[in-house]
């Protein structure tokens, strides 16, 4: 009738990289409890205390996204203070309750990340960004999988001193339909908005279309749609997908006049397991392209906007936000059991922000006619051409269950006119991970 496990958490790392000074370090405490209550209410509940110095490109993303705008943000965590030179003191906390219904219903409530898609990146809703307040309802009958989320989240801010921080909301519909055991498809639609009065109750309506609320509130509500795929063929191959659109006109496309308000993204992945019969060897290809001013917003003639696709001063979905081309290949082998090596290359193109224009990769500047530097003519890479590398090499052995030793070789080059944006670094770290999910930051 009743189940609890508690566990300690621990990751501790010690570095260095290339022309850096200071050592990198990671020092995580904390706790994590799971348990049930009759098999029907589940709850979980993660807390860990951090001091982490991480590699300078990190610090130049936190202190204001490589010198694109003032928002400043730790990848992947929320509040954060400094800590001696160049490190960063945290506290991450994640804990949720559910309640099920068996077979085809259940509740989920509590602050956590979520994920939507297949592929390593995600253009619908990734755990790029800070932990968030949700609501999360599942359903699963038959063939079809729906789940409905609404969320609470963070605009974004200046830091400063202590005051309250901005709220803005989102609600989330994803509506899954395994076709057979090779094809699934998924329907996605989301709207992020903010009220001063809070939640706005139109959204909380499970079945509708957010448009139609959009245009029935009279609204400018920021609300995207898109598709996604995965099809497995060959019994140890997949291709998967992903189509995000946020504006779209057809005519506009038809003219092939480079509208600006022509906001999309595509993700096309292939992934090969066992390859050629080498078990435990395994590839993964994938290829990511959002078009400028994506994920934007605008707000009248203003420059700020708070209903840009972000949370607490970071990217909702890909860290790179838009206007860019990104493919990776990743190579996973398992030679031994408790042995685990992998090898990730990424290469990425995007179009930088510059002399204090929007040219369209800066998600968190609100996006009109009146605020770009033109209407028509808008193309990819468009701005300050910037080509980013990164080779990362990890490895990692399990000497007791859940009991890591792991390092990490990485070598991140960028070049671009821009001079914060052009460098190359390599570094090195090396640690003991336990009861700890691995956490990684590419980009």
């Amino acid at each position: 009738d009743f189940f609890l496990k508690i566990n300690p958490i621990l990751a501790l790392s010690m570095g260095k990289e290339k022309d850096n000074s200071n050592s990198l370090y990671n020092n995580t405490r904390g706790v994590e409890v799971s348990g049930s209550i009759m098999n029907n209410v589940g709850f979980y509940f993660n807390m860990t205390e951090n001091q982490s110095r991480f590699m300078n490109y990190i610090n130049q993303y936190a202190n204001g996204h490589f010198g694109q705008n003032q928002y400043n943000a730790l990848p992947r965590y929320g509040y954060w203070k400094e800590f001696g030179a160049n490190g960063y003191d945290y506290f991450n906390t994640i804990g949720y309750v559910d309640f099920t219904i068996p077979k085809c219903f259940s509740i989920s409530f509590g602050n956590d990340k979520n994920f939507y898609g297949y592929g390593y990146r995600s253009l619908f809703l990734s755990d790029q960004s800070a932990p968030y307040l949700n609501l999360k309802v599942n359903l699963k009958i038959w063939k079809l999988h729906y789940q409905v989320m609404f969320n609470e989240m963070t605009s974004q801010y200046i830091r400063g001193g202590d005051t309250l921080l901005p709220r803005k909301y989102g609600a989330f519909h994803l509506l899954t339909f395994k076709a057979s055991k090779h094809l699934e498809i998924g329907l996605f639609e989301s709207v992020v908005f903010q009220r001063n009065s809070g939640y706005d109750m139109q959204y909380l309506n499970p079945v509708i279309f957010y448009r139609s609320v959009e245009q029935s509130l009279g609204s400018n509500d920021n609300s995207l749609v898109g598709i996604q795929f995965r099809v497995n063929f060959l019994k140890s191959m997949q291709t998967y997908g992903q189509l995000l659109i946020d504006d779209f006109s057809f005519s506009q496309w038809k003219n092939g006049n480079s509208w600006w308000g022509n906001k999309y993204g595509v993700q096309l992945g292939y992934k090969y397991i066992d390859v050629a019969k080498i078990k435990n060897l395994d590839v993964q290809v994938e290829w990511n392209y959002v078009r400028p001013y994506t994920y934007t917003h605008s707000v009248g003639n203003s420059i700020v906007s708070m209903t840009n696709y972000t949370n607490y001063n970071q990217e909702l979905a890909h860290p790179l936000g838009a206007n860019f081309s990104e493919i990776l290949f990743k190579l996973n082998y398992r030679p031994v059991p408790r042995l685990h090596l992998e090898l990730m290359y990424l290469h990425s193109d995007r179009g930088a922000d510059s002399s204090g224009i929007s040219y369209g990769s800066n998600i968190f500047y609100s996006a009109n006619a009146n605020n770009i530097p033109k209407e028509y003519g808008v193309v990819m890479l468009q701005g300050a051409k910037t080509t980013l590398n990164i080779l990362n090499f990890y490895a990692a052995y399990m000497p007791w269950h859940n009991v890591y030793l792991e390092a990490n070789l990485m070598y991140r080059s960028s070049s671009s006119p821009i001079e914060l944006l052009n460098q190359s670094t390599l570094g090195f770290t090396a640690g003991i991970r336990w009861n700890f999910a691995r956490r990684q930051n590419l980009f």
